[in-house]
């Protein structure tokens, strides 16, 4: 078939309620998940999330795709209009600092310079296969089949979809289910990041009426211009990146935390293909009896490296017969975007770098197949490229589901941490086990300064809570008065005393 547009790429057929049917006949779905802070777990917390993320791949069904989407965005203007709305009836004194604050957090989100780790997952089902009534019928891209069908493949995908959900509940992930809309506005930003930016994304269509737009037509607004070793999408220069050498040695849990600490903005796509296991333990056993043949040679005579074979390939059948493990092909890819070509160069060479990080994995800069990696990378086609086949154990190690602690929901105070990615308090959150809190550290590294910014919001609430304050000294006198606050100053000849046995009278 002559594709002549973007939309012709694409494989999205329709939205049936929130789940994707695609023009092979498959089916797909989407959760956006919350990843894992390890900033502070023990090793063992760790082995146990990733041994949760194993299962999973070890519980779906076989020739199941599914992907693992990372985005690290700037879209953090409804975190910070969430953080004014709790200061909306702000006293006089607070104003003129409140405006200050508003106006420093909103320059730095218009300059992106802020991080905003997101987390998805999608899940699609094999395409739909009908056999041809002719030798020479082409294959269609738009299987037909019954009402009928349709209704009990969606029942079967159902029933899927809750599986996977508890086993992602269950790993800590509270996953969401994604809606139609939120896909296509997914999706329409992968394609359209420019257009998203100064445009925003459109409504998307819905109905079966013949005059209303496809689902890919819908989200292909902007023409892509594919040059040898790079993209061109509005304003933005795009390259991928390739995971092209496996880790040296035995992966462990938690070896693709780099990914997530990366210094700019980019995409992630981690794609996991099932294998039919029957056929991958036959074809293990036809090399278990070439590598015994090789390893048992002529004349009494072994083969060390036959012999050592031999036990790697018993030991993985034995691993798959029993069910603790199973055979998959992954992918790792990684897209980044720049307004300038040697922007995009510096970022790729950055993220070389990173990659090497995640056990001295090797990665490759692509230049001509980025136009076919950056399609088959869109959010919830769960293709991949360059897939490399190992265990689900050494799958799950690799996946990166690692975020910071975000915080409280109720974003009262709002600071950046070390990776500028903005943190929420709320000192009096109703899902707090205990209201107090501890900050420690030595002399002149900022403990007064941070006591004053937080108090300095969680004054703006309103009403207008209680702060008492007492310090050994007087760093806290300025802000008391620029907030007309009363500063009390308790000591040996200021004729002020506290008893604490000084009760009212019947007490």
């Amino acid at each position: 078939m002559n594709k002549n547009s973007l939309a012709d790429h694409l494989p999205y057929w329709h939205l049936e309620e929130n789940y994707m049917v695609y023009k092979d006949g498959s089916l797909g779905a989407g959760f956006k998940i919350f990843g894992k802070d390890i900033s502070s777990a023990s090793n063992e917390v760790i082995n146990t999330f990733v041994d949760k993320i194993e299962r999973l791949f070890l519980s779906m069904d076989e020739d199941f795709k599914i992907q693992f989407f990372y985005r690290l965005t700037p879209n953090v203007l409804t975190l910070i209009q969430d953080h004014k709305n709790v200061s909306a009836d702000q006293t006089d004194a607070y104003k003129e600092i409140s405006s200050v604050r508003f106006q420093e957090l909103d320059e730095k989100a218009k300059e992106q310079r802020f991080y905003h780790p997101e987390f998805h997952i999608f899940v699609r089902t094999k395409s739909r296969t009908i056999n041809r009534r002719k030798f020479w019928q082409k294959k269609e891209s738009f299987r037909k089949l019954s009402l009928i069908d349709f209704n009990e493949s969606i029942q079967l995908f159902e029933k899927e979809i809750q599986k996977i959900e508890n086993h992602l509940q269950e790993a800590g992930l509270s996953p969401i289910l994604i809606s139609g809309d939120d896909l296509f506005k997914l999706v329409f930003e992968y394609l359209n990041l420019d257009r998203s930016e100064n445009v925003g994304c459109p409504k998307r269509q819905t109905g079966v009426d013949s005059v209303i737009p496809s689902f890919s037509s819908q989200v292909a607004l902007t023409d892509i211009l594919v040059a040898n070793d790079y993209l061109k999408i509005g304003k933005y220069y795009f390259r991928t990146l390739s995971l092209k050498t496996l880790p040296e040695g035995q992966t462990f849990a938690s070896m693709s935390d780099p990914l997530t600490k990366v210094p700019f903005h980019y995409w992630m796509s981690c794609n996991v293909q099932l294998h039919n296991q029957k056929k991958e333990i036959d074809r293990l056993q036809i090399q278990r009896r070439l590598a015994h043949s090789w390893a048992s040679g002529s004349n009494n005579l072994s083969d060390l490296e036959s012999e050592s074979k031999l036990a790697q390939i018993e030991d993985l059948g034995r691993e798959l017969i029993d069910g603790s493990e199973k055979l998959v092909s992954m992918s790792m890819t990684a897209i980044i975007y720049a307004e300038t070509k040697e922007e995009l160069d510096q970022k790729g060479d950055s993220l070389l770098k990173i990659f090497r990080q995640v056990g001295n994995a090797e990665a490759i800069l692509e230049t001509l197949p980025n136009f076919e990696i950056l399609l088959k990378n869109a959010p919830g086609i769960c293709e991949g490229t360059r897939l490399k086949k190992m265990k689900s154990s050494n799958a799950a190690d690799l996946i990166p589901l690692f975020d910071y602690w975000r915080g409280n929901r109720k974003p009262v105070c709002l600071i950046p941490n070390r990776d500028s990615v903005l943190f929420s308090i709320d000192p009096f959150a109703k899902e707090l086990p205990n209201w107090n809190g501890l900050i420690f550290g030595g002399s002149g590294a900022g403990k007064s300064f941070t006591i004053c910014q937080l108090m300095l919001q969680f004054c703006g609430q309103s009403p207008t809570p209680k702060i008492v304050w007492i310090d050994n000294g007087a760093s806290s006198e300025r802000l008391l008065e620029v907030l007309g606050g009363e500063f009390i100053d308790l000591n040996l000849s200021s004729g002020i005393r506290l008893n604490m046995f000084d009760l009212p009278e019947g007490a």
